[in-house]
């Protein structure tokens, strides 16, 4: 079995594990707030691998598969009873997956016409798919609970894309913003966890200290691992800002990048506790 029948195999079966789980909520009449969102991420996933095109079957890799599998290990042990179902850890892990499989296609893209076709459909669905779910607002809520400030930054960054959206000037002042946010909630992060004695806090210490399950944890690691989706989010943030003012960059570049913002913020801030 090749690595694309392998992933699609993962995400059909997790898909399962939320149906047999939703028939379980049902007959006893439990209600598990977001629980379904994940399902439909997952379905988003198996569809766009569905139709991924012949020639980029065999691009596959293990790590890939690998991470999709965890994931559905993950699902598959934290959906027993509704009692215990953490939605908050769920929340992070299959977010965390569905950016991964969003990184490979925006990774394929290219200018061959059935390549890009299936890019632009895959892209645009998912994010149809974070304005269902209110993702945007989801952020805002957990950065309230992190910092005001940071929480109205963060609106005010989303405001002004959408005003250079509508305006058709997007300018490097868009993805400066995005940054800044970034290093606000990791500061607020490391201030939470830094010891009085302590100059710095490192990732490590970081995912020790704050996150919502102990060591060792699959939570734990995905915190760990999200110092790697924060550098290439910043790296890309970094290039885009360059020649500040001076160079307009496209609407679909913004909108991947808006995206993948999103959903480094919603998975970071689900993983981490809260007061």
């Amino acid at each position: 079995m090749n690595n694309s029948k392998k992933a699609k195999k993962s995400l059909q079966r997790r898909i399962d594990s939320f149906n047999n789980f939703f028939e379980y909520v049902d007959t006893i009449n439990k209600i598990v707030p977001g629980a379904k969102k994940l399902k439909e991420r997952t379905e988003w996933e198996l569809e766009t691998l569905e139709k991924l095109p012949i020639k980029l079957q065999s691009s596959i890799d293990n790590t890939f598969v690998n991470s999709l599998y965890a994931t559905t290990a993950y699902v598959d042990s934290n959906l027993p009873t509704p009692q215990v179902v953490n939605v908050n850890s769920l929340s992070a892990m299959v977010t965390a997956d569905s950016t991964t499989v969003l990184s490979l296609v925006m990774q394929f893209d290219s200018e061959e016409p059935e390549i890009h076709n299936w890019a632009v459909v895959a892209t645009q669905s998912y994010r149809a798919l974070q304005k269902r779910q209110e993702v945007e607002n989801e952020v805002f809520k957990k950065l309230q609970r992190l910092n005001n400030e940071i929480a109205k930054n963060f609106r005010r960054s989303l405001d002004e894309y959408e005003k250079a959206i509508a305006l058709n000037k997007i300018t490097s002042n868009i993805a400066n913003n995005f940054r800044n946010i970034l290093y606000k909630v990791r500061g607020e992060l490391w201030n939470i966890v830094k010891k009085p004695s302590e100059q710095k806090i490192d990732w490590v210490k970081l995912s020790d200290r704050i996150s919502i399950e102990g060591s060792g944890a699959p939570e734990r690691i995905k915190l760990k691992d999200m110092e790697n989706h924060w550098k290439k989010l910043h790296s890309i943030l970094s290039t885009m800002d360059k020649d500040k003012n001076k160079y307009e960059h496209t609407k679909e570049e913004i909108e991947d990048v808006k995206t993948m913002y999103l959903d480094y913020l919603f998975t970071i801030l689900n993983l981490v506790r809260l007061v």
